[in-house]
């Protein structure tokens, strides 16, 4: 269990035990938990390189980081777990072809050497290109093929699983992709597919800036409207915030995929889960992506603070287009979009405190990272504001925004 969560565990304690003001208890220290090896890897066949992670629970023997931003090369260390370093991985088809797949190795901040990262690779050799290796080391990854995993840890624990890749041999492993405008107040995105062959089940999944949303669905269909709240984010934010251009895909899993994320468990041992591995927990699964949608958000203006707004910047005309998305008294949360005279885009997120307005511009799938901040104060149609972050050379980051009038809906 990360940091962050056990302090909500214990604020939560905290709030119990103030309306047990009669009871008492004792103290007793808690061993550490013993460990257990997590594997997570879901086979996609639209992927040129596959992905096995592997872990262990977090029992408390081992101190780790709670590193909020993570890192695309080192996910476990960096995401606050334990990654198992030198194990022998591998995979197998059921012509008996196998592959063996390699650690990635990082070499973290300060240090000379290299160490594992708990990721190990290999190459899909059902496509004509890879992203890994050379030369490549891999196997066949196409829809209908069935794949067997074993993990082999220094310590000496063996951990198997095997999946089904849904589909038939023949199916395009490239997703439909299309593009759509959701007035959010109003619309409601409806999306249909070709059915896949083996499917256990549809994943549904929307990045959002405070990470992704998912479900699954029974059918090729679904319907998600524009007031559609995030169950896994803190606060339940909107789904789709208006400004940002966000994606939802699709995909076909098999039953491991299915069974694994819907159910739950423990933090600290797993239980709970339906878990199909022998000789650990976690997940050996197939994801087969069928669709892909980029959806730009948009709302209805219904504050007088919204609107789009215009400064002059080095680069030529800037455009922020602003919506107050919720208010609380004095304090308005504010969601949209800025547009640099290069057509480059972010979405934005920010307060309106009184007149003082922040704003981050930020990357469409992840609020934590902003290319900008914007900082400073509204008066009347004009924003006052100083920028921070990814500015051009002499631009010393002062601007005034200045609202254009608009009646009808943008």
């Amino acid at each position: 269990m990360r940091p962050r969560a056990i302090a909500r565990l214990l604020a939560a304690c905290a709030l119990l035990l103030s309306s047990l003001q009669a009871c008492t208890f004792g103290e007793q220290a808690i061993a550490p938990g013993t460990e257990r090896t997590v594997v997570h890897a879901v086979l996609n066949p639209g992927s040129p390189e596959q992905l096995v992670l592997v872990e262990r629970t977090l029992s408390g023997r081992v101190s780790v980081s709670d590193d909020s931003l993570g890192n695309a090369n080192d996910p476990i260390a960096t995401g606050g777990g334990v990654p198992v370093n030198g194990a022998r991985v591998v995979v197998t088809d059921e012509q008996g072809a196998s592959a063996i797949a390699t650690e990635t190795q990082v070499v973290p901040r300060g240090a000379s050497t290299a160490r594992g990262t708990g990721v190990y690779r290999f190459d899909n050799l059902a496509l004509p290109g890879s992203v890994f290796g050379q030369p490549r080391r891999g196997l066949r990854i196409v829809p209908g093929a069935r794949v067997a995993l074993r993990v082999e840890t220094p310590e000496g624990a063996v951990i198997t699983g095997q999946t089904r890749v849904p589909g038939v041999a023949t199916t395009v492993v490239e997703p439909r992709a299309q593009a759509v405008t959701m007035l959010r107040d109003v619309d409601t995105l409806r999306l249909r597919w070709d059915e896949v062959p083996g499917a256990r089940a549809y994943l549904v999944r929307a990045e959002t800036p405070y990470g992704a949303f998912f479900l699954f669905s029974d059918s090729a269909a679904v319907q998600l409207t524009g007031d559609l709240r995030n169950l896994f984010a803190d606060r339940l934010p909107r789904v789709f915030q208006a400004g940002f251009t966000q994606w939802v895909t699709i995909a076909a899993v098999d039953t491991n995929f299915f069974d694994y994320y819907r159910s739950g468990n423990s933090p600290f041992t797993g239980s709970g889960l339906i878990n199909r591995l022998s000789g650990g927990i976690g997940v050996f699964g197939a994801y087969v992506p069928t669709l892909s949608v980029a959806v730009t958000v948009r709302a209805n203006p219904r504050d007088p603070f919204d609107g789009r707004y215009f400064a002059a910047g080095p680069q030529g005309r800037e455009q922020l287009r602003l919506w107050i998305d919720t208010r609380s008294g004095t304090l308005a949360e504010v969601t949209g979009a800025y547009r640099l005279p290069t057509d480059e885009q972010y979405g934005v997120l920010g307060t309106l405190d009184g007149t003082r307005l922040r704003l981050r511009a930020v990357e469409a799938g992840d609020a934590r990272v902003a290319n900008r901040l914007i900082e400073g104060d509204v008066r009347g149609d004009t924003l006052v504001v100083q920028m921070r972050g990814a500015l051009i050379a002499g631009d010393d980051g002062k601007r005034v925004f200045v609202r254009e009038r608009e009646t009808a809906t943008p």
